[in-house]
């Protein structure tokens, strides 16, 4: 009882002060009860209190993180921000201790993951010098977010940083992951963390970027493919997908769809083309391709439709087959883009001919035509399938 007497006396003395400041309008009062005015130290027996009068850890913990959202921001209310910033770092300080001795469920890990990242967020937007946001920010890294990586199970954590981290700026978004993969020691959780990156880049990359803003997405993504993780990802993937790409290739489908469009005579070359595929030997296919009894084109033909099968892989293997980039820019004035890179027999085959490519977006549909000359336009498919009815020059 004895020691419980003076804790009893301050709240009896903090009460009746507390009250006069929320209940008068007065900047006097109020400088009162900021930090480093003469009445401040009742605030903090008032919320010491609180704590201590807390029996759940869990209960303490989620009391401190208020604590810290209150003291966030009175540095931005406060005419004295140097004690504030001190005070709330100390408080930050309390919250990293306070962690050690819980063990963090699904909703603690929410509760901190949205604190943490809203009060980075906050303290970009205080009026105080980039050198004591950077310290604001460095305190809550290693105080908070630093324990909380390293206490929470890599799945819980994943979930919450995921949910909280994402931002309508996506730059920012990624700094503050690269900020938590070089604090975390968690091998499962940095890589999910680079791949919530890529998620967030092939967001990026469906927005209509300025010239700068791609750059800097551009060098994102090659700091990215760098990393160790990145490397044996994408090896993992190009074994599968080339699996894949044999099995596709061996099983012929795609010279049965080219069959129908050739001579009666050089069906049987085909058929017997079909026969060796199985082997997936591609030096083989080629070898085979040029030897096949059957006009030039159709030969090229068969080699387009082969190698369309190994772009689909490529393009699925590389994690942006399109290139970040100004959209505007490739959007002509027409509303029509000049395609240069095929990735289809028929694009291929129009190209080949030494014709012009363009690809128009019509109510959501898009089409590319094949441009021989300025009478002649043909949709690329209806070329390569011989259905375009060419017009003759007039002499």
């Amino acid at each position: 009882m004895e020691k419980r007497l003076p804790i009893l006396i301050a709240i009896l003395l903090s009460i009746p002060l507390i009250i006069i400041a929320k209940d008068r309008n007065s900047e006097i009062v109020a400088e009162m009860f900021s930090p480093g005015g003469g009445m401040y130290f009742t605030k903090e027996w008032s919320r010491s209190i609180t704590v201590l009068a807390s029996s759940e850890a869990e209960e303490r913990l989620i009391k401190e993180i208020s604590i810290c959202n209150d003291k966030l921001m009175e540095i931005a209310s406060s005419s004295n921000p140097l004690t504030a910033i001190k005070a709330y770092n100390e408080e930050i300080r309390k919250l990293g201790l306070a962690l050690s001795s819980i063990s963090i469920n699904s909703d603690i890990s929410d509760r901190l993951a949205a604190m943490i990242f809203r009060h980075r967020e906050e303290i970009d937007s205080l009026l105080i010098s980039e050198e004591q946001k950077s310290i604001l920010k460095n305190s809550l890294a290693e105080q908070v977010l630093k324990p909380f990586l390293t206490l929470t199970k890599s799945d819980t954590s994943l979930d919450s940083l995921k949910l909280h981290v994402l931002t309508q700026d996506y730059l920012k978004s990624l700094d503050e992951i690269d900020t938590i993969i070089s604090l975390s020691q968690d091998t499962e959780l940095k890589e999910g963390l680079i791949e919530y990156q890529l998620v967030i880049l092939k967001a990026a990359s469906k927005q209509n970027l300025s010239l700068e803003q791609a750059d800097q997405f551009k060098k994102r993504l090659k700091k990215i493919q760098q990393t160790d993780y990145y490397i044996q990802r994408e090896s993992a993937k190009i074994t599968q997908q080339k699996e894949e790409a044999c099995d596709k290739i061996a099983q012929g489908a795609w010279i049965d769809k080219l069959i129908p469009f050739v001579a009666p005579e050089e069906v049987p070359s085909l058929e017997g083309l079909k026969a060796i595929l199985p082997s997936c030997n591609y030096d083989k296919i080629d070898q085979t391709i040029s030897t096949l009894q059957v006009y030039e084109d159709t030969k090229m033909i068969v080699m387009d439709a082969k190698k369309y099968i190994l772009d689909k892989v490529d393009e699925e293997i590389i994690e942006f087959p399109v290139q970040i980039e100004n959209k505007e820019i490739n959007q002509k004035i027409s509303g029509k883009k000049v395609i240069t890179n095929p990735d289809n027999p028929a694009s291929a085959f129009c190209l080949r001919k030494g014709y012009k490519l363009e690809e128009i977006v019509q109510e959501d549909k898009t089409i590319r035509n094949c441009i021989i000359d300025v009478e002649n336009i043909c949709e690329e498919w209806s070329l390569y399938k011989g259905e375009c009815k060419i017009k003759e020059k007039k002499k």
